[in-house]
């Protein structure tokens, strides 16, 4: 485990390498709002860039009993911002390596305004960097990610880590085009999926939980997450930043009751992040006595009606896992997969990039 000292001595050198670059640097835990000014000027305002998704992630990892610290960055040129960059040091077994909070290293995050040159040029020098901490930590080797639901073409972070050494490997992302009308967006489901969303809409209650009712609905779905998994699997504290990250209006909750006229029962619950330009599904929780249900059926229906009602172009259903993978994926993943490409109406590759490295001493 790194000490204080290690741990400031990596914020100094990671600072000193990007203004060794010509660039400038703000970090995320320093000064909050600047980094949210920021992401407000993003050409896409991924959820993973949000202070609210990173706070969770580093959460998560702390209050398992790992070490995760944050290294999120701002950059920028003459004091102007021209780049996010969610960064973390993650350790594991003494090893440490860098990641994304909640994920492996990706490219920064370019504002609107910045050219496709210039972000190839950061690019470069923020990929360069990575290797010389990759290599300081003593990593055997180092793991980046490329995705975009709209781009077709291959970025030029990819490019540069191919072009020094990296291989390259596909996985498949399911999404949901929300531009269409909502309509439209239904009748592209799977054929059996249009019967189940019926049957449930008949007879259960559901609804996107509203603002006033969400401190106690949000205490139901706790509940009901620690009964169905019977053991604690994260912290109080990284369940009460997702509820106030739903009452920021970062995320919201569905809920799916019983009709019951005398007592309304919690049977499932779903809880989604959303920015201006994608949802994602986080957590959830279904009463395991109606598996054969469709209980997550309607909660999807409900989340895409409201990513749709708030403007979001994309709801990244998640990944997509099939039979001939490598490394091979089990039943359960198979099984996930296959609900998600039900509702999904786009498909989209996502790239792991991995650099074999030559370590040397911290």
């Amino acid at each position: 485990m790194k000490t204080l000292d290690q741990l400031e001595d990596i914020r100094k050198r990671l600072k000193s390498s990007l203004e060794s670059c010509g660039y400038e640097v703000v970090f995320r835990n320093e000064f909050r709002q600047f980094w949210d000014e920021a992401y407000n000027l993003l050409e896409f305002k991924c959820i993973s860039a949000l202070n609210s998704t990173i706070d969770y992630f580093i959460e998560y990892e702390q209050g398992n009993g790992r070490q995760c610290e944050d290294y999120s960055l701002v950059i920028l040129v003459n004091k102007k911002p021209v780049a996010l960059w969610p960064l973390s040091i993650n350790t594991l077994a003494e090893s440490s390596f860098l990641a994304r909070p909640g994920g492996i290293v990706s490219s920064p995050f370019y504002l609107s305004s910045v050219t496709p040159k210039f972000r190839e040029k950061v690019s470069k020098s923020c990929y360069e960097i990575c290797i010389e901490f990759a290599n300081i930590l003593g990593q055997k080797e180092f793991l980046s990610g490329c995705f975009d639901a709209e781009l077709s073409a291959v970025s030029s972070w990819q490019i540069y880590a191919m072009q020094l050494g990296a291989s390259c490997s596909i996985k498949h992302e399911a999404l949901i085009d929300l531009c269409p009308p909502i309509e439209k967006i239904r009748s592209t489901f799977r054929r059996s999926y249009k019967s189940l969303l019926n049957k449930s809409e008949k007879i259960w209650n559901s609804c996107v939980v509203s603002q006033e009712k969400l401190p106690s609905v949000w205490k139901e779905f706790k509940d009901l997450h620690y009964s169905v998994s019977q053991r604690r699997t994260r912290s109080d504290l990284s369940w009460t930043l997702q509820q106030q990250a739903a009452l920021s209006g970062e995320g919201f909750l569905v809920a799916v009751y019983t009709q019951n006229e005398t007592e309304q029962r919690l049977i499932g619950a779903g809880f989604f992040l959303a920015s201006q330009y994608e949802g994602g599904y986080a957590v959830g929780a279904y009463d395991r006595s109606l598996f054969d249900q469709p209980v997550s059926h309607i909660v999807q229906l409900r989340a895409i009606e409201e990513l749709k009602r708030r403007g979001c172009r994309w709801y990244h259903i998640g990944r997509c896992y099939f039979p001939g993978d490598i490394p091979t994926p089990d039943k359960k993943a198979l099984s996930i997969s296959h609900f998600k490409s039900g509702f999904a109406n786009h498909f989209s590759c996502s790239y792991v990039l991995t650099h074999q490295l030559i370590k040397t001493a911290f």
